[in-house]
C-alpha cells in the first residue's frame, strides 16, 4: 500500500512540474506507443519505521530510493537533456512532499533498440505518510 502511494505521489509531482507523460518503471506499455519524450519512475527500496497514530490518522515514517529516467530522441543535445532533467525532474522530486536527501545523476546513455537517449537519476527520500484510519481499515 505505501509503495503504491509513494509511486503515485512521485508520478503526480513529476507530471505537474514537467508536463511529461510519466510511466512506472515496470509499466508494460510498448515504447512505440509512448510519447516522443517521457519519464519513468521506479521505487528501488522502501523502508518503513514503527507507525504511530492519533485519533484520526496513522503516520508511517519511511525512507526510500527512487530512480527517475528521462527518455527522449537520440538527437537531443546532452546539455539540453541535463537542463530538462534538472528543471523538471529534480524540481518535481523536490516538490513531491518528501525530503530529498541525495540526488545522483549519471551520464546519458543511448538505447538503440528503442531509438532513445536516456538520463537517469537516483534519489534518496524520506518522509511520513499520513493515512486516515478508516482508509487503513477498508478492505
Amino acid at each position: 500500500m505505501l509503495l503504491e502511494l509513494l509511486l503515485e505521489r512521485l508520478k503526480a509531482a513529476l507530471r505537474v512540474k514537467g508536463n511529461w507523460a510519466v510511466y512506472a518503471a515496470y509499466d508494460p506499455a510498448p515504447f512505440a506507443k509512448r510519447e516522443e519524450s517521457f519519464l519513468t519512475v521506479g521505487i528501488t527500496a522502501l523502508e518503513t519505521e514503527q507507525a504511530f497514530s492519533d485519533e484520526t490518522y496513522w503516520y508511517f515514517p519511511f525512507s526510500a530510493a527512487a530512480q527517475v529516467r528521462l527518455l527522449t530522441t537520440p538527437e537531443t543535445d546532452a546539455q539540453v537533456l541535463y537542463d530538462r532533467y534538472w528543471q523538471t525532474v529534480v524540481s518535481g522530486m523536490l516538490s513531491a512532499g518528501c525530503t530529498v536527501q541525495k540526488i545522483r545523476t549519471g551520464a546519458p546513455t543511448e538505447w538503440k533498440q528503442f531509438r532513445k537517449i536516456a538520463l537517469e537519476g537516483s534519489f534518496t527520500l524520506s518522509g511520513v505518510f499520513q493515512i486516515a484510519k478508516e482508509e487503513v481499515l477498508a478492505p
